[in-house]
């Protein structure tokens, strides 16, 4: 299968390609109703640069489409789903060869309109060439072609998972032949609607007719013997074998293999994040966004720092120690809201709605979220990022690592400002197992859309929010 992804990887690149450049031409024939490398009269110069830009365009959208997960093709591929993605990649391309050409001071007369219809025009062809490429995918497997003949060996919770899994997704060309049985005996006919073909001591005579591509053995613990046995034969017969791990249902979170001269190894809880290309990415939409805010939301941060220095005696800031990734404490900054409390009250007291030691005007600055701003400072220094789970202090991770089941995991990523369990309700006084799993899903599914998707959650429930205090 991770064959078949690869190539579906690369043709849909290609196809990506050749929309690029047919969105190109066709846009400034659209324009200016020119051929090919003609001159277009109405700006009084050569047409080339036009056409070069194709060289920039090219590249500048491959890669943004691979940051939002255009080339990796997954069993849930919804075309809706694509859509909006090749929709907000191209959006994102389009402002970024604009800084480009104004950076630059290359192609400044590129025409407006010509950007508008290359854009438009790109997002219908790579729409239209992916969903032509899928549907010629399709008939092919309906038809037989490509298809792998395959049989599970075992009747148990696994061969009915990985059954399922099948049935659910045909149009990767898995032909299901039927259920081989540890041994000839057994009682069953038949199960999840495949017959029974034998046991693996007839897997030789089986194959002779049914020309087996891969057998999948899904065992039991207690079975685990039999597995150099069914190799064995299926090395003799020339067959593929694919083990289901007796433990999946254990491993809740993306795994990895690695090979250490020769040794495999399982990597659990392969993250997103682990990737240095997505980090990188995320940091650069971490700089990018916290510079912009503090920029555009100085007026604000100046009128609430005075609001915070006239309503209540103390500091402008409250500074508290926060636990981010890989447990280090950082301190992070808010508008302070509260009366000056003491070292104890400001470590272990839980923020409630009706809480006694909030000012007026603190209350005012909660409810509307504006106390958050300063973290964006914490944002541009890299202790916190603008989207990721929310940092707790000291004293309740302690307190919670040994009560919430995976509680720990939210620290593999950056602290956040706002958050997958924020924009879903979780947030002051809530259920923090709620949060917690919130905040998991994030870790375990994390991409660049998905982080756009929370800010832009956040904005329209900021002022809405009812848990906001």
């Amino acid at each position: 299968m991770k064959r078949e992804w690869r190539l579906y990887s690369i043709v849909v690149l290609l196809l990506d390609m050749l929309a690029i450049v047919l969105a190109n031409l066709l846009s400034i024939w659209v324009r200016f109703n020119v051929g090919i490398f003609s001159d277009i009269g109405d700006i009084g110069e050569p047409s080339s640069y036009y056409y070069t830009i194709v060289f920039i365009m090219i590249p500048v959208i491959v890669v943004v489409s691979a940051a939002f997960k255009l080339y990796k093709a997954t069993l849930k591929n919804q075309a809706s789903k694509e859509f909006v993605k090749i929709l907000s990649a191209n959006l994102l391309a389009a402002l970024l060869l604009v800084g480009f050409t104004f950076v630059f001071r290359w192609g400044l007369e590129y025409s407006r309109w010509v950007l508008f219809f290359f854009v438009t025009f790109n997002i219908l062809f790579a729409a239209v060439f992916r969903s032509m490429y899928r549907t010629y995918m399709r008939s092919h497997y309906k038809k037989g072609h490509y298809q792998k003949r395959i049989a599970v060996v075992g009747i148990n919770r696994l061969a009915e998972a990985y059954i399922s899994s099948i049935k659910a997704y045909r149009r990767w060309g898995y032909r299901m032949e039927g259920i081989i049985l540890t041994q000839g005996s057994d009682k069953h006919t038949g199960f999840m609607g495949y017959k029974v073909l034998g046991s693996i001591d007839e897997l030789p005579e089986l194959n002779k007719e049914y020309v087996f591509d891969e057998i999948v053995i899904a065992l039991n613990a207690d079975e685990i013997q039999l597995i150099t046995k069914i190799i064995k034969i299926c090395d003799l017969e020339g067959i593929r074998v694919k083990i289901v791990p007796v433990y999946y249902e254990l491993l809740n979170v993306s795994t990895n293999i690695e090979d250490v001269n020769g040794m495999s190894l399982m990597v659990i809880r392969d993250i997103p994040l682990d990737s240095f290309f997505n980090r990188f990415l995320k940091r650069t939409f971490d700089i990018a966004f916290s510079s912009a805010a503090l920029l555009f939301f100085s007026p604000i941060l100046i009128a609430v720092a005075i609001g915070v220095r006239v309503s209540s005696p103390g500091p402008i800031f409250f500074k508290q120690e926060r636990v981010g990734q890989n447990g280090k404490t950082f301190n992070m900054l808010k508008f302070r809201s509260m009366r000056v409390q003491t070292d104890a009250e400001e470590q272990t007291q839980w923020t409630t709605q009706n809480d006694p030691r909030k000012t007026k005007f603190g209350t005012i600055i909660r409810k509307t979220s504006l106390d958050e701003l300063p973290q964006f400072i914490n944002v541009f220094l890299g202790d916190m990022s603008v989207v990721g789970p929310r940092p707790e202090r000291p004293y309740w991770v302690e307190k919670f690592k040994n009560e919430i089941p995976e509680y720990m995991l939210r620290h593999y990523v950056k602290a956040g400002i706002t958050g997958w369990a924020q924009v879903n309700g979780w947030r002051g006084d809530t259920s923090i197992k709620e949060r917690i799993k919130c905040d998991n899903y994030y870790i375990q599914n994390w991409d660049l859309v998905f982080d756009i998707k929370i800010c832009v959650l956040t904005f329209v429930g900021a002022f809405t929010d009812k848990n906001a205090y």
